[in-house]
């Protein structure tokens, strides 16, 4: 949500997680622009002080809060799921196109003595943006591995394992970058918060522990399209490695170099790891994938991206192609433009509108490409109803967003409202679900199109219906009309609303059409 402007609290656009296990995650972002454009200068450290000062104010409920109304809507939910008895887990990131702050910006943060296992702080500037949007390129590389190695030929497919020190992999990435990591499934996810990294950056800290790093990591896992060395070599082999890609083992090989960052002075001859190189044909896309299912253990996995090759996902992107969208399934991908459709906002919309469980789809995102992925992306389920659901999806959080109406629980009401939409907008048409179809989908758009202001307020007044049902009214504190939306209960006073007569006019039947004819016979 963005919310830059007056009274924003030094927040430019902050996003809610879900709850998971009592506690959810809340992510603040402030930038800072600066009139010098050689990328020196540091992220200002009164900036920093300022949002700390906020920070202070939104997570405690006793405390009166003065922002503006988008603010003020992402507060109150935080407020009402604290109030529920769930624990706020706070990452601060702050974006300006220089430096880090100083250390007078460090200073600031110790100061101010936030728990460091529940708020922390990021820097992200033009460097790293332009890092995140660069798009795939072939790694090139030469490897030099120690002692001796494994080399095997099966199934017209060759491996080579064998022993690399860490420095080696740390050079490796300081040249390359994330271009090595395009084929692994998640991206780096840092120290803090996070024990197997840390695990790893700790041991090659240690100098006592350093020799033995080889014994404590599982390794990493590569692929490439040709790998060349002296075969009649006994070991430390030199490796020539054509598109070279790390599909397990990037969260090792990314720790490896921070920690080398950190200290480039210190020892790291005697700290070595594991190496298992995959020659494999560009056509052995389907091995890629299950290699990449099955290495990846150490670290969670970011499941929308685990489900970006699933035979559905390509169906639907084929699908949605011909009716003039594109279909993002990764995470990397960067959605440009009204034709472009991610599949996470497409899990949620369709999970709220078809699928017709609102609640699930707003406050159980993280689960949406995991326990609820069948649910969601059944067999059934077909482009057009995609399509239909992201674009009634769209229109509520636009309308959203323009305050178009004031009642107080729209802001709270997105996906209940869009399933809403969805109901009334097919009924309107005298059309099932099970019948939507790609022939029948632009009749149903140009109805869309033309009624989009008629159906949308046609939802709220239904929802606020309903809402009046369960005791909720515009006197109602709005922490509780913000839980309310949270819950399953509201479902059956909606039902009711919607069996009632559609927002229409009636349809006369042909047998009273030709009754209310006049007669052509003479009386």
């Amino acid at each position: 949500m963005l919310t830059d402007g007056g009274d924003d609290g030094g927040i430019d656009a902050l996003h809610i997680g879900d709850v998971q296990d009592g506690e959810f995650d809340v992510t603040l972002f402030q930038g800072k622009y600066s009139k010098s454009l050689d990328g020196t200068s540091g992220y200002p450290a009164n900036a920093i002080g300022r949002i700390i000062e906020t920070i202070r104010v939104i997570f405690d409920p006793r405390k009166k809060i003065q922002a503006r109304n988008t603010l003020t809507v992402a507060l109150t939910e935080i407020r009402s799921l604290i109030v529920d008895g769930n624990f706020p887990k706070v990452h601060i990131v702050l974006c300006n196109n220089g430096g880090r702050w100083e250390s007078n910006g460090d200073a600031r943060i110790r100061e101010a003595a936030l728990p460091n296992d529940r708020v922390v702080f990021t820097h992200f500037n033009h460097r790293a943006l332009v890092e995140l949007m660069r798009r795939q390129q072939p790694v090139d590389a030469t490897l030099r591995t120690v002692g001796k190695s494994i080399l095997e030929e099966f199934d017209f497919r060759r491996v080579f394992i064998g022993r690399v020190q860490v420095g080696e992999i740390g050079k490796l990435f300081e040249t390359n970058g994330d271009k090595l990591l395009e084929r692994n499934i998640r991206r780096y996810l840092g120290l803090k918060d996070n024990r197997v990294n840390s695990a790893i950056y700790k041991t090659l800290e240690d100098p006592k522990q350093r020799s033995n790093f080889y014994f404590f990591n599982n390794g990493i896992t590569a692929i490439c399209t040709k790998f060349t060395h002296n075969a009649l070599q006994g070991g430390d082999h030199t490796i020539r490695v054509e598109n070279l890609q790390i599909v397990n083992g990037g969260q090792t090989s990314k720790t490896i170099q921070k920690r080398i960052q950190d200290d480039p002075t210190g020892d790291y001859q005697a700290s070595s790891v594991l190496l298992r190189l995959y020659e494999l044909a560009s056509r052995d896309d389907d091995l890629v994938n299950n290699i990449t299912y099955a290495t990846n253990s150490q670290n969670p996995v970011d499941l929308t991206d685990l489900r970006s090759n699933d035979p559905i996902q390509d169906r639907l992107a084929l699908g949605l192609k011909e009716l003039g969208f594109e279909y993002k399934r990764k995470r990397d991908d960067i959605a440009t433009g009204g034709d472009t459709i991610t599949s996470s906002v497409a899990a949620e919309a369709i999970m709220a509108v078809w699928r017709r469980k609102p609640n699930a789809a707003k406050f159980r995102r993280s689960r949406l490409f995991g326990d609820l992925y069948q649910e969601i992306f059944r067999e059934d389920l077909l482009p057009a109803h995609v399509l239909l659901s992201v674009l009634v999806f769209r229109l509520v959080e636009n309308e959203r967003k323009r305050g178009s109406l004031q009642a107080r629980f729209v802001p709270y009401a997105s996906h209940f409202l869009a399933m809403v939409v969805g109901d009334v907008l097919l009924r309107s048409k005298d059309v099932t679900r099970d019948s939507v179809d790609h022939e029948n989908l632009p009749a149903i758009r140009e109805y869309f199109d033309k009624n989009r202001q008629k159906l949308y307020k046609s939802a709220v007044r239904k929802v606020t219906a309903a809402l009046k049902v369960l005791g909720v009214t515009e006197e109602t504190a709005l922490p509780r009309v913000a839980a309310q939306f949270r819950r399953g209960d509201l479902l059956e006073p909606l039902e009711k609303e919607l069996e009632k007569r559609v927002d229409r006019q009636p349809r006369t039947s042909s047998r009273a059409r030709k009754a209310s004819r006049p007669s052509s016979r003479r009386q």
